[in-house]
């Protein structure tokens, strides 16, 4: 009986550790990402709206989020410019499929 409660616990952590290892990165990824339209979004140029989603999607392809230009959405108000993207990524845990819903922004105190 000791030993299946060692096995079990060595079993639950084993599945734990597994578990965050899968689902950090795109914790990580969106952090970056979230971090490089902020960037865009504090110094947009002269860049329109269609340049900063373009860009946009380049640096999210660039931490390996796949998205498009419709689902980066870009709202100026006066001179401050907010970039925000909403998007799913899938994570297979091999004993749990699921899918997590992300949000980044440029606006300060919004971050998910």
């Amino acid at each position: 009986m000791k030993n299946a409660k060692a096995i079990f616990a060595l079993v639950l952590v084993g599945t734990l550790i597994y578990t965050v290892y899968m689902i950090a990165p795109c914790y990580f990824s969106n952090w970056q990402f979230q971090d490089d339209i902020a960037s865009l979004a504090k110094f947009p140029g002269t860049m329109d709206d269609e340049a900063l989603r373009l860009d946009a999607v380049k640096k999210a392809a660039a931490h390996g989020i796949l998205l498009t230009s419709d689902q980066i959405l870009v709202v100026r108000e006066g001179n401050l410019v907010t970039i925000t993207a909403d998007y799913s990524v899938h994570v297979d845990l091999h004993f749990k499929q699921m899918d997590l819903d992300m949000h980044a922004t440029s606006a300060k105190g919004n971050n998910n």
